[in-house]
C-alpha cells in the first residue's frame, strides 16, 4: 500500500523524485515512514473496516504536531490518530507482530512525528496531502471511495482493468486514477 501511494505521489512529478538529491531522499523517505505508521495504525486499531484515502488522511491530520500536545486533554479527545491508538493498544486479538508494530506507531506518533521542526513536519504532511486531495473529491473521490465490483488480483488471472479516465483530459487525476 505504501508503495501504491508513493508510485502515485512519484507519478505527479515527472522527475519521479528518484535520482534527485539527499534532501529528496529523505523527504520520500519520510513520506514513506509517514504513511507506513498511519497504515499500521488503521490496520492494526481497525482490522475489520476498509482502508480509504479519507481514513489516511484524518490520521495524519490529527496527528500531534509538538510535543506538548501529545499529553493534552483536549488534544486526545479531538484527535483521530490518539484514539485509533488507544483503541489498538487496548485490542484482545492483537498478534506478537502486531504488538511490535504498534510500539514503533506510537513511538512515531508521540515522540518522533510532534518532535520534528515544523517546517520538516509540514514538507512531509504536504506531500501527502497534495497527492490524497485528488482522491478526496468530485468524481475521483466517488469513484475510489465506494465500493469494488472488481478486485486487483483478478490481472493474475489474465483480466484487464481498464480505467476510462483519460490524463490528457483529466491531468493529475487521470495520472493518480491509471497508477
Amino acid at each position: 500500500l505504501v508503495k501504491t501511494l508513493t508510485t502515485i505521489q512519484e507519478s505527479f512529478d515527472r522527475s519521479g523524485r528518484s535520482g534527485g538529491g539527499d534532501t529528496d531522499r529523505y523527504f520520500r523517505l519520510a513520506n514513506e515512514q509517514l504513511l507506513r505508521n498511519a497504515l499500521d495504525l488503521l490496520l492494526i486499531a481497525r482490522p475489520k473496516e476498509s482502508l480509504s484515502v479519507r481514513a489516511l488522511f484524518d490520521v495524519i491530520m490529527s496527528a500531534p504536531t509538538n510535543p506538548e500536545q501529545v499529553d493534552s486533554e483536549a488534544w486526545q479527545q479531538r484527535s483521530i490518530c490518539y484514539r485509533l491508538l488507544d483503541e489498538a493498544l487496548n485490542r484482545d486479538s492483537v498478534s506478537a507482530q502486531q504488538r511490535s508494530d504498534l510500539s514503533i506507531t506510537g513511538r512515531y506518533f508521540l515522540q518522533e512525528f510532534p518532535s520534528l521542526p515544523q517546517d520538516t513536519r509540514g514538507s512531509i504532511v504536504s506531500t501527502f496531502t497534495t497527492m490524497a486531495d485528488v482522491f478526496l473529491r468530485g468524481e475521483i473521490g466517488n469513484l475510489f471511495s465506494t465500493g469494488l465490483n472488481i478486485v486487483p488480483e483478478v490481472t493474475h488471472e489474465g483480466a484487464v482493468i481498464v480505467v476510462d479516465l483519460p490524463v490528457t483530459e483529466f491531468r493529475q487525476v487521470g495520472i493518480a486514477a491509471q497508477t
